[in-house]
């Protein structure tokens, strides 16, 4: 992972975590997946990208609530997360939000946008 602490680079501990969250999802362990991205928060709660990992397997298990208020302290920590809006978009698609959708798309689209220019 990239060099210096802050939203987007998790602590070493969390990496690992993270990694062994990520090798759980690709054989299809997701319940134990969720374990070790709770065990990557708890290393390092003021990661987005440890928060981001987690939202996803949330979401993956059909826990949009939870995954909903996963991405909300994901971007709590890093609310120029393109891949946060666009996740928290697609939850909220799912919770049949489709207003509020709209408005995390919205908020990815400006976010890429600025992404580009900057």
């Amino acid at each position: 992972m990239a060099k210096g602490r802050g939203p987007a680079n998790p602590s070493k501990d969390a990496c690992v975590w993270m990694e062994k969250g990520e090798s759980c999802l690709a054989a299809g362990n997701i319940q134990e997946a969720l374990a070790c991205y709770d065990k990557a928060t708890a290393q390092d709660p003021e990661s987005a990208d440890v928060w981001l990992s987690k939202c996803n397997c949330l979401k993956t298990l059909g826990k949009f609530d939870e995954a909903l208020a996963c991405y909300e302290k994901a971007l709590k920590l890093d609310p120029k997360s393109v891949s946060a809006w666009v996740n928290r978009g697609n939850t909220l698609v799912k919770l049949r939000r489709e207003d509020e959708a709209m408005e995390s798309f919205d908020r990815a689209r400006r976010e890429q946008g600025k992404k580009g220019t900057g």
